[in-house]
C-alpha cells in the first residue's frame, strides 16, 4: 500500500515498510443486524410484516434469535481496534437471544401500536405456507439462532443489554423513514 506524503509542495509517494509481526486481524462476526430503514432481507420482511394493520398468528413462536444493533456492532468494532485482541476471533450479539414473538411485539412497540400476536397452532401457519409453495418461510422464522457473544463481553466489551429497547428504536426510524 502506497502512502502518499506532502513534503516542500511536492507530492511524494512512499511505498511503506510492514513487519509481518505487528499486523493485527481481528475478525468480528454478527448476529443478524437489526438496523433502520435501510434494512434489507429477513429483517426487512419482518419489519413489514410487524406494520400489518392485523394480528398476527405468531404469539406462539418462543424460538429465539440473537440480534445486534447497528450501533452495538459499530461500537463492538471500534472495541475491537482499541483493545488488545489480535489473531482472535470474535461473534457480536445482544446479549441475551429474544424469542420471535417478542421481536414482532417489540417492533410493533416502536410503531407506537400493541403486540396484535395471536398463538395458533403451528400446523394451521404452515398449511397455507406449504399450499402456497412457500414452506421455506416457516423454515426461516421457525428456527433457533443463538449467537454468543461471551468471548468479547469477557475481553471487556459492554455490549447491547436490551435487544427489544433496540427494535423498538428501530421501528420507530422505520417509520419516520416511511412518512417523509
Amino acid at each position: 500500500m502506497r502512502k502518499l506524503h506532502i513534503q516542500h509542495r511536492r507530492l511524494q509517494f512512499v511505498e511503506p515498510t510492514v513487519d509481518p509481526n505487528l499486523f493485527m486481524l481481528v475478525l468480528v462476526r454478527s448476529a443478524v443486524v437489526a438496523q433502520s430503514s435501510q434494512a434489507r432481507g429477513n429483517f426487512a420482511t419482518l419489519s413489514r410484516v410487524a406494520a400489518l394493520p392485523v394480528p398476527l398468528p405468531f404469539g406462539g413462536f418462543r424460538n429465539r434469535r440473537s440480534l445486534v444493533s447497528r450501533d452495538a456492532l459499530i461500537d463492538a468494532i471500534r472495541y475491537a481496534l482499541t483493545a488488545d485482541l489480535a489473531r482472535e476471533t470474535f461473534i457480536v450479539a445482544d446479549r441475551a437471544p429474544i424469542a420471535f414473538s417478542d421481536m414482532l411485539a417489540a417492533l410493533r412497540r416502536g410503531l407506537g401500536r400493541g403486540p396484535g400476536l395471536i398463538t395458533v397452532p403451528r400446523a394451521l401457519v404452515s398449511a397455507p405456507l406449504r399450499f402456497a409453495g412457500r414452506a421455506d418461510i416457516l423454515e426461516r422464522i421457525d428456527g433457533e439462532l443463538i449467537a454468543s457473544p461471551d468471548k468479547l463481553i469477557n475481553k471487556g466489551w459492554r455490549g447491547a443489554a436490551d435487544t427489544a429497547a433496540s427494535l423498538e428504536q428501530v421501528a420507530r426510524q422505520i417509520a419516520a423513514g416511511r412518512r417523509t
